[in-house]
């Protein structure tokens, strides 16, 4: 690539991110939606809070056993009353318990919906800032670049490239782009298996049986994409 090209080329792109860069904010909101609905629908995959379950099951089996406790007192020195004890024994823990579960699942319902609504207030949003981008987008006549890659920042990584004689068009510095990004996870990737290896080899020996059997589970996981 001559250099009259290499810097016709870098004007082109730097007008289009000097274009683009008047709708930095649209940009942002995209990013901040997609943050918040990627946050909203992890929160839908969690499983209900069953603490409270938990606690108001054993607090009623404690009662249970207290009332027929006091059921078999009454009964012994009264001669009556066991029955109702004893009925109320049972009965009222079931009903505590059975209230708290309901009031906890209700909870969750409420919550979940709540959750569902945000994301479709989110993804609302995002239609709207993308009908106003494609219609900035298509009003500039130098389509050099594809409206997903009119990202002000995406474009000062692409003038870099080919600043720096990496690139000599635009599809090969996106192409460029993408093998850096894909690199870059598989580092991050070998990083933490370093980590994990590191850890089991610094662990107990009693233990390393163990530790290794989930170090290989982390790494299958990790190399899955999960």
């Amino acid at each position: 690539m001559e250099n009259l090209e290499r810097t016709q080329l870098l004007q082109r792109l730097n007008d289009a991110q000097n274009y683009f860069d008047k709708k930095q904010d649209l940009y942002d909101a995209l990013v901040i939606n997609n943050q918040s609905i990627e946050s909203f629908e992890m929160s839908l995959k969690k499983p209900t809070d069953s603490s409270a379950i938990v606690v108001t099951i054993v607090l009623s089996f404690v009662f249970m056993l207290f009332l027929s406790f006091i059921a078999n007192i009454v009964g012994v020195l009264y001669g009556s009353g066991t029955s109702f004890l004893s009925d109320v024994a049972i009965i009222l823990p079931l009903v505590i318990v059975f209230v708290v579960i309901k009031a906890v699942n209700d909870g969750d319902k409420t919550k979940k919906a709540g959750y569902r609504e945000k994301i479709n207030l989110c993804k609302n949003q995002n239609e709207e800032t993308m009908v106003e981008l494609s219609d900035y987008y298509n009003a500039y006549l130098d389509k050099i670049l594809p409206i997903e890659y009119s990202v002000p920042s995406m474009i000062e990584i692409l003038k870099e490239y080919v600043k720096t004689y990496r690139a000599d068009s635009v599809k090969e510095a996106i192409n460029l782009y993408f093998d850096e990004e894909h690199k870059s996870r598989m580092e991050d990737k070998q990083k933490q298996i370093l980590r994990a290896t590191q850890s089991v080899a610094g662990g107990a020996k009693a233990t390393a049986g163990f530790a290794g059997a989930m170090t290989a589970v982390s790494i299958i996981r990790l190399f899955s994409g999960r």
